[in-house]
């Protein structure tokens, strides 16, 4: 079994679908007061997808992985731009 690349580090390699979630969260991560709620939010959006990652109580992500084993999610690939857009639109005020 090969060891898990961090997706962080090699973004070249990340699906679309998957950039697409860690630019507009990594962008939300410089721009927020609370980068820790916005850390739970990133690991609850690329988990539903079939990723995960770590941080620390410097809320800065690493270890972005592929699920071992992927959960079943209502949210397919190609539901994916319906589901940013709905994230988008409730983070606008």
């Amino acid at each position: 079994m090969s060891e898990a690349i961090d997706l962080f580090e090699h973004h070249e390699k990340q699906p679309d679908f998957l950039a697409a979630v860690t630019d507009y969260y990594c962008d939300k991560l410089e721009a927020e007061h609370d980068p820790a709620e916005v850390c739970r939010e990133f690991l609850e959006a690329v988990r539903k997808v079939g990723y995960t990652f770590d941080y620390g109580l410097d809320c800065v992500p690493y270890g972005l992985v592929e699920l071992e084993h992927r959960p079943e999610s209502s949210l397919a690939a190609n539901d994916f731009t319906d589901w940013m857009v709905k994230q988008l639109r409730s983070t606008v005020h």
